[in-house]
């Protein structure tokens, strides 16, 4: 199995950020992670530019980098629907999106979309996440509360989700703190769009998310 790590920023393009690429991914490579996913909100970092950070660091063949992005999306009113995770674009979405339409985009290229802390309070997500089409749903991340973990492990299960765990790390001590084990290499994001579609991850925080709610 393959430790990989999803949900990530740095300080270059997230203003809650306080890490660098550089410290991220030597963290990442500390916490043996097999891949780790930079997922800066509303930025995509390019391929080429994740691959020669990995190649300068000496970590080639320890870690592979992927970008992804991080989206706030909005309803046409202004309502909040909470963050979600982008993998296939290989550009920056642009604008304002309702998570409506951004799914079906996402889709229509062969890309994925996964509900990040959905049940974070103040996101106002807790609903409408009952309601996508999302490819997998984060329950656990260090953003999330033992009792908000619960009812996202909750809504995966009632909903026939993909559970997913990632550490959504901000700072370096943080970044794989919480993690998905993919069943094969994971090389490319077109790997991890693969086996997150064929549904070849699992997590094991699921049993210790309703342990801590339970207060055990």
């Amino acid at each position: 199995m393959y430790p990989v790590d999803m949900h990530t920023h740095t300080s270059h393009y997230s203003t809650c950020g306080h890490q660098t690429i550089e410290e991220l991914l030597q963290a990442a490579h500390r916490r043996s992670l097999h891949a780790v996913c930079i997922t800066e909100h509303a930025y995509r970092w390019t391929d080429e530019d994740l691959v020669e950070v990995v190649r300068r660091l000496g970590l080639e063949g320890q870690l592979t980098a992927l970008g992804g992005e991080e989206l706030a999306c909005y309803a046409r009113d202004g309502t909040r629907q909470g963050d979600y995770l982008v993998f296939g674009p290989t550009h920056r979405l642009e604008g304002t999106w309702d998570v409506r339409e951004l799914i079906p985009y996402v889709h229509e290229i062969g890309g994925i979309v996964i509900g990040a802390h959905s049940m974070r309070a103040g996101y106002n997500s807790d609903r409408i996440v009952y309601e996508l089409d999302l490819d997998a749903l984060e329950i656990h991340s260090k953003n999330h509360k033992p009792e908000e973990a619960a009812k996202a492990l909750e809504c995966a299960r009632t909903r026939g989700l993909l559970p997913v765990c990632c550490s959504d790390g901000h700072r370096a001590e943080h970044v794989g703190m919480y993690f998905t084990y993919f069943a094969e290499p994971v090389a490319s994001v077109a790997d991890l769009i693969r086996q997150i579609k064929a549904r070849r991850v699992r997590s094991d925080c699921g049993d210790a998310i309703v342990t801590l709610a339970a207060g055990q």
